[in-house]
């Protein structure tokens, strides 16, 4: 028992000495960095740029305060600007994004972990301007939702306008994609690309893309350089690279609108086709007392294959069974669910490819044609 308390005391009078110390620090000194790394990862939202008249409606609170370069926004604060004033935020280090005059938004949530982010913003009116980097692990995103749109990008420099009277959004897009969905009972989709904008009014799918207009791209170049000076080291890598004006993007942009054209007067085209091939499909059923099979398509409208009762042609000799685009209709006979049979006269679209979302589709279901 005396070794025992000796062994003990000696402990004691050495820790007391100062000797034992030394790893009792440590350990402290580790679990404050520790907690010092945590909180540095929960704030990655931050202003950096406050001009004019921006406030903030922090979370829980009723008043709204003014809000300054330097001021940490936390998950649920809101922030506006008012009449010539604008403020620029900063996610960490993988976007920045700039409030207009007028303008209200809502930091809905955000977090980053190891170079993976996922926030989410609400605006409400105005106009905002973003640049967000192209992400290096699976699972990132940024998504900006407006009351009638909602926005998805991935590494994009892109704007998106709100009127809250009009319940009007424009999204346009300078550098990268942006998927587009509105928020009505059809919701719709569309994907941006570069140098190209859409519009979505309430309750009403994504509009066609348009180019974008030449004071969007003036702005643009005025903010570019605005954004070099409040944060240069940020935008050095990254606006910089993101010219967005050079010549390879204006000749796809110009190709996209020509393949848009293109499409709006081939669906008018192919509208008028199926309508011809309807009459000729009703009366060839009239005479036969049958519908064309898949091996026969649309060309037995025309010729006449050793039908009983055939008395054609159905259709102009002069048709080519072509689409507005050059690619042959396809002619399908499929069922429903419930066992309906029904016809499927499909154009391919601008780009060929069936499925794709240029294509144009007739259905013609046996009970109508019986009917008439």
């Amino acid at each position: 028992m005396r070794k025992i308390k000796r062994k003990n005391s000696n402990w004691y009078r050495d820790r007391k000495r100062g000797h034992g110390e030394a790893p009792f620090f440590i350990f402290i000194f580790i679990f404050l960095l520790f907690n010092l790394l945590q909180a540095e990862e929960a704030i990655v939202v931050k202003i950096v740029k406050a001009e004019g008249s921006v406030e903030v409606l922090l979370p829980g609170e009723k008043e709204w305060k003014e809000c300054r370069k330097g001021d940490i926004l936390s998950p649920g604060s809101e922030i506006k600007t008012g009449e010539n004033s604008r403020a620029i935020i900063k996610f960490a280090d993988f976007g920045v994004i700039t409030l207009f005059p007028n303008s209200r938004l809502k930091l809905k949530s955000y977090s980053l972990k190891e170079n993976m982010y996922k926030s989410s913003v609400f605006f409400s009116a105005g106009k905002i301007w973003t640049v967000i980097k192209k992400p290096s692990v699976k699972g990132t995103n940024f998504i900006l939702e407006t009351p009638n749109a909602l926005t998805g990008v991935r590494g994009t420099t892109y704007f998106v306008k709100y009127i809250p009277q009009q319940e009007f959004t424009r999204v346009g897009v300078i550098e990268g994609e942006v998927g587009v969905k509105g928020k009505g009972k059809i919701p719709g989709y569309v994907l941006v690309k570069s140098m190209m904008a859409t519009n979505i009014v309430k309750n009403e799918p994504p509009a066609s893309l348009e180019k974008l207009r030449e004071a969007e791209i003036k702005e643009w170049q005025k903010w570019k350089e605005d954004l070099q000076k409040a944060v240069p080291l940020w935008a050095k890598g990254i606006v910089g690279a993101m010219a967005g004006m050079d010549e390879s993007r204006r000749v796809e942009a110009a190709m996209t609108v020509k393949k848009i054209s293109m499409a709006k007067r081939g669906g008018k085209k192919a509208r008028e086709d199926f309508w011809g091939f309807e009459a000729a499909i009703k009366q060839f059923f009239k005479d036969t007392g049958r519908i064309p099979t898949r091996q026969e398509g649309l060309k037995v409208l025309l010729e006449n294959e050793g039908i009983e009762g055939w008395n054609g042609p159905y259709l102009a000799p002069s048709s080519n069974l072509l689409d507005p685009y050059g690619h042959p209709y396809q002619y399908r006979v499929k069922k429903t669910p419930r066992g309906s049979r029904y016809i499927e006269i499909r154009s391919v679209g601008v780009d060929g490819i069936a499925g794709s979302n240029d294509d144009h589709i007739k259905l013609i279901f046996l009970k109508k044609l019986r009917a008439k």
